[in-house]
């Protein structure tokens, strides 16, 4: 081994335990990049408990209403966006947890019939109360 080896590995070992700037600064961009991808994650579950109790306080709201009102159908709507809003609340968490892409259609058409559903029932409703005469 020569002078010129050792000096090779000396400069070797000193470069892992003393990184220069440009090491030193690649390392503080992967540290950086991991901190923003976790913080994104947790950003992303937090937004999807807050989109879940949307969904659970919206459906408690109609189906209370409704039940007082005594109105079945729309009762059963306020159920359904509880149901609803609990799949997809576990689903999107599995996906998250797991990095799994988010390209479901069960993201796309999920709300779609919803807002159909949510029509219908009010239809329903509205043609109901056509039969009722009101006096002013």
């Amino acid at each position: 081994m020569t002078s010129y080896d050792i000096h090779k590995i000396d400069n070797q070992l000193h470069h892992i335990y003393h990184p220069n700037s440009e090491t030193k600064l690649a390392m503080d961009r992967t540290i950086l990049s991991e901190d923003r991808t976790r913080i994104a994650m947790d950003d992303f579950k937090l937004s999807n408990l807050n989109t879940f109790m949307a969904y659970m306080r919206t459906g408690l709201a109609i189906a209370v209403i409704a039940f007082t009102f005594n109105k079945f159908w729309i009762c059963i709507l306020g159920l359904l966006l509880i149901v609803y809003g609990t799949i997809e609340f576990y689903y999107t968490d599995y996906i998250v947890t797991n990095n799994l892409p988010l390209t479901s259609k069960y993201f796309y058409y999920g709300p779609v019939l919803l807002t159909i559903l949510i029509i219908i029932v009010f239809v329903i409703e509205t043609e109901e109360l056509k039969h009722y005469k009101f006096k002013f």
